[in-house]
C-alpha cells in the first residue's frame, strides 16, 4: 500500500459523519490532507481539509492548537467576499483530526496556471490581484490576515464565459505554517517547504507578529511573479531565499522596474513591514488607477537574460550596485577558520634527517586532527598551503550556529593540541606551535563554486599575527558570540586592520552546557509549554515584574527550560549564576565568582579592571573607594587582587557597622552587575537583561539578602534588569516581600512521557510496553526518563520489531532499574576506565579543574585525558573549554552525589585532592577553607583546623562575618571531635575567640559570651594576658545589653588578673588602660560620678609613662565625659580646653575614629558652653570628614546636635534642613536615642508653626523611647521635649483652671530636675524648684502656675523653646 492510499485508509477510517460523504483525495501537503466530499444535507461538493496536529507536541500545546483553530474559523465566519472560499463548518474528531469544510470550486490554482501556460498577460495579472486584493482588503477591515499568499491559495475557475478567482485557506494558514516550520527545522526541504520563504514577509522569517502589511508584500511577490512566470524570490536552497527575503536590498521589479507603476510597487515590496501601505482599501483604489495595457509581457521562460536581471536590479537599487539577485552569483554568509601549525622558529638546522622525518610526520599527524575535529562540526576544508589551513562554516549548508560551530572547533583543537604538548615534548622533544584566526562576513559563491572574499584574507591574517597557543577574532566575530564566548582585547601587536581583535579564551558556562547537547533545547518543552509562555514574558518589553522564581525537584527539568528560553529571547540578554552545593557556606559565592569572571579578575591586571570599573560608581569619593574596598575584601577569596591596599580595606572597615559595611558592598556589586547588564544590550539587539540565579536551594542567607535589596532597588528600572531564581524550593520567605511571579514545575503526565520517550528515540513508534514500563519507573522525572532511555539503548533491551520498537529481552522489568541511583550506578560500572576518575572528580565537587584533577591523579596526562572524553562520551560531565585550563561539571548534581557515593576510599581520595590543593596554595590558586574541607573530609582534623582558623582570620579580617563564624564553628568541631589530642589547646582557644568575636559583630550576645566563658576555663592559667582580655570581651558583650553590675565584675577579674602579671610591658599597659575605660564607661551610664573620679584618678596617676598620643587623646575624653556627667553638661570654656588638649592629641595619631570622634566631641563641648559660633564650625567639619568616610555613625550624632544648635538659635530654617536628615540618618541606622532627639527637635518646630497636635503625638514617641532606655540608664537631654510639653500644657486653655498639682505636671519637673538630666540655667531652674516645693501648700497653688509660667518664659528668652 502506497503512502496516499495508507493515509486516505486512515482518514476514511476515523472520520465519522453524518453530514459529509468523502469522494476522493484531492490535494496534499505538510499541513494534512484535503478531499472532496459531498455534503449530504444539500448534495452540495466540498472540500474537506483535515489538518494533522504533531504527535511529538504535548498535550497542552495541541490543546492551544486547537483553541487557536476554533478561534480563527469563528473569525472567518464573518468573511462574506465573492473573492473568498466561504467556510462552512468546522469540527474535530478524536484528539488529533481537525477539518475544515469549505465551498468546492471546481478549477484551477493560479500556480497550476503559471506552471503550465507560463505568464499572464499584464492586463489577466492586473484583473487576477485586483480581485485578490479586493478580497484582502475586505479580511483586513475584520482584522483578519490571511498569512499564507500564494498561486496555490488561489483559485480561478470559470462561470460562464468569465473567469473568476477566490481565496482559499483564511483560517488554517498559522496551522499550516507550523507544520512547514518544523518540516523546515528538520531539513524536509520539499518543495511546498522550500517555497514557503519565497512567499513570506521578512517579519514572518524573523517570528514577528503578521500584520496587513505581510499579506500586502506577499501579494506584490505573487503580482511580479504572474507577469514572469516565475518565482520571484529566488534561491536555489532555503538559506539563499532566507537571505534574499531578510536582506536590505530591494526586490526585484522585473518587467515592472521601468513601468510608471515601479514606484508603486516599491512601497509594497519595502522590506520594512511598517514602511508598506497599511490601509488596504486605499492601496486597492491606487491599484485600480494604474494601467497595465502598455506592458511588455515576458516570456514564458527566462533563459537567457542573466545580463537584463542584472540591469534590472541595478535600475531598482535605491542604495549602491549589487549582484545579490545574479542568477550566477550569490553570497553567503561565511564564518571562516584558520589554523596555522608549525614548528617553533629556531629549531636547530643540525637536526637529522630522521629526526625532521619524525617531526614533519608528527605536525602531518596534528594537522589531520584538526582537519578532522573542524569537519566533525560541520567545516569544509577549502585547502592547506604549507602550514596554513583554511576552513569555511556555512558552505554548502548554512546553519545558524555557523559562528558557534567555529568557535567550538577552535576550542577543541586547540585544546587537542595543548593537552597532548607535554607528552610530545616528553618522547620526542617536538614542541608545536599552533595559531588561529577566526572571522565572518559575507562571500560571494558563483555558480554554487566555493565562496570566495577578503573574508579568508582576513582569517589568514588574523592567524600569522597571532602569537602561539592564540586564537585571534575579529571584532565582528567577538561581537556576535560576546554572551556565548570569553573574549580579551589583543594588545601590543601589529594587525593590518585599524579595527580591535580579540583574543578567544574560551566558553561562558551556559555555552558549555547548553550548546549542542544530546537533549535538544524544545525537546524539554514536553509538558512544559504553560511554564514556558509565563517565563517568556520577560523578554517582553511591557514586563514589569522583577524577581521570577521557578521551582521544582530535582531533575524535573529546570536547567533544560531555561536552556529553552534563553534561546527564545530575542530582547533579553542572559546572564547566569550558579549556585554550587561545595560552595553553600561561602557568602554571595554565586555573584562574586560571576564578577571576577566577567571582569577578568583573576587576570594580572585584575586590579585595574577592577578599579575601571569601580571608577564610574555614581557616589561621592569617599564612598566610591570605602565600596571598592570592601568589595575588594570579598573579592580576594576568588580573585587575584592585590592585597597592597590592606590599610585601606582597615581604614574604611573600622569606621563602619556590619549593616553599613553590607549596605556600601551591596550597592558595588549592584554597580557592577549594572555594568555587565549595559554592555549585554550595548549592541542595541537587546533591551534587557535577565540575571538568572540557579540552584538557589544551595545559596547562602547573604546571597538572597542581596536578591531582596538589588530586585527593591531603583537598579533594575534603572538598567531594564530582572531577576529569575531557579530552585528545588518554593520562593524563600526573605523575598517573599519583593512583586514576584512564581512557576512551578511538577512531574510529566503519562501522555508526556510517551512524547518525551518517542522524541527520544527519534520520532520512531515505539510499543505501548515499552512507553509503560518506563514511564513507570521515571515517575515523570524527565531525567530519570532520559537516563532509562539511554540505558534500554546502550543495553539493546529495546530493537526494532515489526515496525517499532519493543522490548526484546524476557522479563524487562527485571532488568529496567528502579531508580535513578541504580541508572546510574550501572552507567557508572559500564566505564571502561574512567571509574576512578570519576570518583576522583566527585571528591572535588560539582566542578573540578582540568589542573586540580591532574594534580591529585596518579595518571598521566594522556590516561587522565582519555579518562575524562570517556566521561563526556558516557553523559556524565560536560566541559567548559578554556585556553588557561579547562573547566569540567557533572551533568546534575544527583549524578555527581552517585557517583561520590560509589567510593569506599573517600578519605584517601579527599587526602589526594588536598595535598594537590597545598602545592599550589601559595599561589592563590586554592582557598584556605577549600583546603580545610578537603582535609576534614580526609578525616585529618590536625591539618583541617588551621585552615578552618586561617580562612575564619580572612573572612573576619574582610567583615565576613557569616562566612567567618561558619569556619570558626567548623574548627572548633573537629576540635571537640580530635580524641587523639592532635589538636592543640592552644588552636581550640583560637576558635573559640574567632567565633565569639564574630557573634558578637552580629549582636549574637548570648552564643558570643558562652564561648568566651569556654575560652577562659580552656586557657591556661599562666596566661593571665589572654585570660583578661576574654574577660574584657565578655564585659563589653554583658554590658551591651546593659547587664552592668556583671560587667564590672568581669573588668574587675580582668584587672586582677593583670594584677598578677609581672611584664609590665606596652602590651600590658594597653590592656590596662582598656579594662579602665571599660569600668570608666560603665560607671557614666549609670551616673556614678565618685567612681568614674577613682578611675580617672588612677589613670591620670599612670597617663604620664605612657607618652602616647593615642592613650592622652583617650584619657582626656574619658576625663571630659566625667565632667559631662558632673556638670550636667554645663560646660565652660575650661571643658572646652581639656577637648581641645584630646583632639590635639589625636592629631599625633593615625587613628580616623579616634581623630573625628574628638572633632565632634568638641564641637559639643562648645555647644553646651554657649560657644555656638565655634561649635557650628567644628561641628560641620567633623560631618564633613563622617560623610568622606561614610561613617554613618558619626555623622547621625554631628546632623543631631546640628540641629539643636540651630534651634538654640531659634533659626528654624536650618533646624528644618539638618533635622531631615538627623532623622533619616537615625532610622536607618536604628539609634533610638538619637530618633528621640530628632523627633524632639521636630516637636520644637510643630510648635513654632502652631501645629500643637502634631508635636504632642511627636513628645509621645520621644517619651516612650526614654521609658524605655530609663530601665537601664536616664537618657540627659530630655528637656528637648518636656520643656514643649509643659509649655503645651500650660497654654491649653482646658488647663489653665487646673490644680497644678496635675501628676503629668510634676512628672515633667521632676525629671528635668533629676540630677542625672542636662543642667539648664538658673532662670528656668529655680522656678521650678519653687513650683515644686509649694505644690503642697494650701493657697499656693496660683503661685505654683505663675512660676511655672515663669520657668518657661525665661526657657524661651534663652531659645530652649
Amino acid at each position: 500500500m502506497n503512502q496516499a492510499q495508507g493515509t486516505f485508509s486512515t482518514i476514511e477510517d476515523r472520520f465519522c459523519s453524518n453530514n459529509y460523504t468523502i469522494l476522493e483525495k484531492i490535494g496534499e501537503g505538510g499541513f494534512g490532507q484535503v478531499y472532496k466530499a459531498r455534503q449530504i444535507s444539500t448534495q452540495k461538493l466540498v472540500a474537506i481539509k483535515f489538518l494533522r496536529l504533531n504527535e511529538a507536541e504535548s498535550q497542552q500545546k495541541k490543546q492551544r492548537s486547537i483553541a487557536r483553530f476554533n478561534r480563527e474559523c469563528d473569525l472567518v465566519r464573518r468573511l462574506n467576499h465573492p473573492n473568498i472560499v466561504s467556510l462552512i463548518d468546522k469540527g474535530q474528531q478524536g484528539d488529533g483530526l481537525l477539518y475544515a469544510v469549505y465551498e468546492y470550486v471546481n478549477g484551477e490554482t493560479l500556480k497550476e496556471h503559471l506552471d503550465s501556460q507560463g505568464p499572464l498577460l499584464p492586463a489577466d495579472a492586473a484583473e487576477i490581484m485586483a480581485c485578490v486584493l479586493d478580497a484582502l482588503a475586505h479580511a483586513h477591515e475584520l482584522g483578519i490576515v490571511h498569512r499564507d499568499i500564494k498561486p496555490a491559495n488561489i483559485m480561478l475557475f470559470k462561470v460562464g464565459a468569465k473567469q473568476h478567482v477566490k481565496i482559499l485557506d483564511f483560517g488554517i494558514s498559522t496551522l499550516k505554517s507550523d507544520a512547514k516550520q518544523t518540516d523546515f527545522q528538520t531539513l524536509t526541504l520539499n518543495d511546498e517547504v522550500l517555497g514557503t520563504p519565497k512567499y513570506s514577509a521578512p517579519e514572518q522569517l524573523r517570528g514577528e507578529p503578521s500584520l496587513p502589511q505581510t499579506d500586502i508584500y506577499v501579494w506584490g511577490l505573487v503580482f511580479i511573479e504572474c507577469l514572469t512566470g516565475v518565482s520571484t524570490i529566488k534561491g536555489t536552497s532555503a538559506a539563499t531565499v532566507f537571505y534574499h527575503q531578510l536582506s536590505s536590498t530591494n526586490v526585484p521589479l522585473g518587467i515592472l522596474a521601468g513601468h510608471h507603476s515601479a514606484s508603486f510597487f516599491r512601497r509594497v515590496l519595502h522590506k520594512k513591514a511598517l514602511e508598506r501601505p497599511g490601509n488596504t482599501v486605499d492601496l486597492y483604489n491606487e491599484f485600480q488607477k494604474l494601467n497595465f495595457s502598455d506592458l511588455v509581457p515576458s516570456s514564458a521562460k527566462l533563459n537567457n537574460e542573466a545580463g537584463d536581471h542584472a540591469t534590472e536590479i541595478l535600475a531598482t537599487q535605491t542604495g549602491t550596485y549589487s549582484s545579490t539577485y545574479s542568477r550566477f552569483i550569490e553570497r553567503k554568509q561565511i564564518s571562516a577558520l584558520c589554523v596555522i601549525l608549525s614548528e617553533p622558529e629556531g629549531t636547530p638546522d643540525y637536526i637529522t634527517y630522521e629526526k625532521q622525518d619524525i617531526i614533519e610526520m608528527l605536525l602531518a599527524d596534528q594537522h589531520h586532527q584538526c582537519v578532522d575535529i573542524a569537519l566533525r562540526y560541520g567545516a569544509s576544508q577549502v585547502g592547506t598551503i604549507g602550514d596554513t589551513t583554511l576552513f569555511y562554516f556555512g558552505y554548502p549548508v548554512v546553519s545558524d550556529n555557523d559562528s558557534r560551530l567555529c568557535a567550538r572547533a577552535a576550542l577543541d583543537i586547540w585544546n587537542n593540541l595543548n593537552s597532548k604538548q607535554e607528552q610530545l615534548f616528553e618522547k620526542h622533544g617536538v614542541n608545536l606551535e599552533l595559531r588561529i584566526g577566526l572571522t565572518k562576513g559575507m562571500m560571494r559563491s558563483i555558480g554554487g563554486n566555493l565562496p570566495e572574499g577578503r573574508v579568508a584574507t582576513d582569517a589568514m591574517s588574523l592567524a600569522r599575527n597571532a602569537k602561539p597557543d592564540e586564537i585571534v577574532c575579529s571584532s565582528q566575530f567577538q561581537g556576535m558570540l560576546s554572551e556565548q564566548l570569553i573574549f580579551e582585547p589583543q594588545k601590543d601587536v601589529s594587525v593590518p586592520s585599524s579595527l580591535q581583535k580579540y583574543i578567544l579564551k574560551g566558553e561562558r558556562f551556559s555555552e558549555s552546557f547548553g550548546f549542542l547537547r544530546t537533549v535538544k533545547s524544545h525537546g524539554a518543552m514536553f509538558g512544559r509549554q504553560d511554564a514556558f509562555d509565563k517565563l517568556s514574558l520577560i523578554d517582553s518589553p511591557s514586563s514589569t515584574t522583577p524577581l521570577f522564581h521557578l521551582y521544582g525537584d530535582a531533575g524535573i527539568g529546570k536547567s533544560r527550560l531555561l536552556l529553552g528560553l534563553k534561546e527564545s529571547y530575542t530582547n533579553t540578554s542572559v546572564v547566569t549564576l550558579q549556585c554550587l552545593p561545595e560552595y553553600k557556606t561561602n557568602a554571595l559565592y554565586p555573584i562574586l565568582n560571576l564578577i571576577t569572571a566577567y571582569f577578568e579578575l583573576n587576570s594580572p591586571e585584575a586590579d585595574h579592571h577592577l578599579t575601571q570599573a569601580m571608577s564610574s560608581l555614581s557616589a561621592p569619593l569617599a564612598e566610591r573607594e570605602n565600596c571598592t574596598a570592601i568589595l575588594r575584601a570579598w573579592l580576594q577569596p576568588y580573585s587575584r587582587l592585590s592585597a597592597y591596599s590592606e590599610q585601606l580595606i582597615n581604614h574604611s572597615l573600622d569606621n563602619l557597622s556590619l549593616n553599613e559595611q553590607k549596605k556600601l558592598l551591596f550597592i558595588a556589586i549592584s554597580h557592577l552587575l549594572s555594568l555587565i547588564s549595559d554592555e549585554k544590550q550595548g549592541d542595541g539587539h537587546r533591551t534587557s537583561t535577565l540575571f538568572v540565579c540557579e540552584d538557589l536551594h544551595w545559596a547562602d542567607t547573604t546571597t538572597i539578602e542581596f536578591i531582596r535589596y538589588f530586585v527593591a532597588s531603583d537598579w533594575l528600572a534603572e538598567h531594564h534588569i530582572r531577576w529569575l531564581n531557579s530552585s528545588r524550593n518554593p520562593l524563600p520567605d526573605a523575598l517573599v516581600e519583593s512583586t514576584y511571579s512564581i512557576v512551578k514545575l511538577t512531574t510529566l503526565t503519562k501522555s508526556d512521557c510517551h512524547s518525551f520517550i518517542r522524541y527520544l528515540l527519534d520520532s520512531q513508534h515505539v510499543s505501548k510496553k515499552v512507553e509503560d514500563l518506563l514511564t513507570e519507573r521515571s515517575d515523570g522525572n524527565p531525567l530519570f526518563l532520559e537516563e532509562l532511555v539511554t540505558y534500554a539503548q546502550r543495553n539493546a533491551l529495546i530493537k526494532k520489531v515489526n515496525g517499532q520498537l519493543d522490548f526484546v529481552v524476557s522479563e524487562p522489568e527485571s532488568q529496567v532499574p528502579e531508580n535513578l541511583r541504580e541508572s546510574l550506578q550501572q552507567k557508572l560500572d559500564g566505564l571502561v576506565f574512567a571509574k576512578d576518575t570519576a570518583q576522583l572528580a566527585a571528591a572535588i565537587g560539582r566542578t573540578f579543574s582540568e589542573q586540580l584533577i591532574h594534580a591529585a591523579s596518579d595518571k598521566d596526562a594522556s590516561q587522565l585525558q582519555s579518562d575524562l572524553e570517556e566521561l563526556q562520551r558516557a553523559n556524565l560531565i560536560y566541559i567548559q573549554r578554556n585556553v588557561d585550563g579547562n573547566q569540567y561539571q557533572f551533568k546534575h548534581a544527583l549524578v555527581r552525589d552517585a557517583v561520590y557515593e560509589s567510593t569506599t576510599i573517600q578519605p584517601t581520595i579527599h587526602s589526594h585532592i588536598a595535598c594537590a590543593m597545598e602545592q599550589n596554595f601559595n599561589t592563590g590558586e586554592y582557598s584556605a577553607a577549600m583546603v580545610a574541607e578537603q582535609w576534614a573530609k580526609a578525616q585529618r582534623p590536625s591539618l583541617a583546623v588551621p585552615y578552618y582558623l586561617q580562612a575564619g582570620e580572612q573572612s573576619s579580617h574582610s567583615s565576613i562575618v557569616e562566612d567567618a563564624i561558619t569556619y570558626y564553628e567548623k574548627a572548633l568541631a573537629l576540635s571537640n571531635e580530635d580524641i587523639s589530642e592532635h589538636v592543640s589547646k592552644k588552636t581550640k582557644i583560637q576558635a573559640l575567640i574567632g567565633l565569639s568575636d564574630n557573634l558578637v559583630r552580629l549582636a549574637k550576645h548570648t552564643q558570643a559570651r558562652q564561648h568566651y566563658l569556654a575560652a577562659i576555663e580552656e586557657s591556661s592559667d599562666e596566661d593571665n594576658l589572654l585570660k583578661a582580655n576574654l574577660f574584657l570581651n565578655y564585659g563589653k558583650s554583658l554590658e551591651t545589653h546593659h547587664l552592668h553590675e556583671q560587667a564590672i565584675e568581669a573588668y574587675l577579674t580582668a584587672e586582677s588578673l593583670l594584677n598578677a602579671d609581672m611584664l609590665a610591658d606596652k602590651h600590658w599597659h594597653q590592656m590596662w588602660l582598656s579594662v579602665q575605660m571599660a569600668k570608666l564607661y560603665v560607671f557614666y551610664w549609670r551616673n556614678q560620678l565618685q567612681d568614674m573620679l577613682s578611675v580617672i584618678n588612677l589613670i591620670e596617676e599612670n597617663v604620664v609613662d605612657f607618652n602616647n598620643p593615642t592613650t592622652k587623646a583617650k584619657f582626656y575624653d574619658a576625663k571630659l565625659q566625667y565632667e559631662l556627667r558632673h556638670t550636667r553638661y554645663a560646660l565652660t570654656k575650661q571643658h572646652v580646653e581639656l577637648a581641645k588638649h584630646a583632639f590635639i592629641a589625636s592629631q599625633e595619631t593615625d587613628d580616623y575614629p579616634l581623630q573625628n570622634n574628638c572633632l565632634f566631641t568638641l564641637g559639643f563641648t562648645c555647644l553646651f558652653s554657649q560657644q555656638y559660633t565655634d561649635a557650628q564650625q567644628y561641628l560641620i567639619q567633623a560631618l564633613k570628614n563622617a560623610t568622606e568616610n561614610a561613617d554613618t555613625t558619626l555623622k547621625t550624632r554631628c546632623l543631631a546636635y546640628l540641629t539643636v544648635l540651630f534651634r538654640l538659635q531659634g533659626n528654624r530654617v536650618e533646624t528644618r534642613q539638618y533635622l531631615r536628615q538627623a532623622k533619616e540618618f537615625a532610622q536607618n541606622s536604628g539609634m533610638d536615642d538619637y530618633i528621640a532627639i530628632a523627633n524632639a527637635n521636630e516637636a520644637w518646630l510643630a510648635y513654632k508653626d502652631e501645629d500643637y497636635k502634631h508635636g504632642q503625638t511627636l513628645i509621645e514617641q520621644c517619651n516612650h523611647i526614654w521609658k524605655a532606655l530609663s530601665n537601664e540608664f536616664p537618657f540627659p537631654l530630655q528637656w528637648l521635649a518636656l520643656l514643649i510639653e509643659l509649655e503645651l500644657i500650660a497654654s491649653s486653655v482646658p488647663l489653665i483652671s487646673q490644680d497644678i498639682t496635675n501628676h503629668r505636671v510634676i512628672n515633667i519637673i521632676k525629671t528635668i530636675l533629676d540630677s542625672s538630666q542636662h543642667a539648664l540655667p538658673a532662670s528656668v531652674i529655680n522656678p521650678l524648684k519653687e513650683a515644686i516645693n509649694s505644690r503642697n501648700i494650701i493657697g499656693k497653688q496660683k503661685y505654683c502656675q505663675q512660676s511655672v509660667l515663669l520657668a518657661l518664659n525665661h526657657a524661651k528668652a534663652l531659645g530652649y523653646l
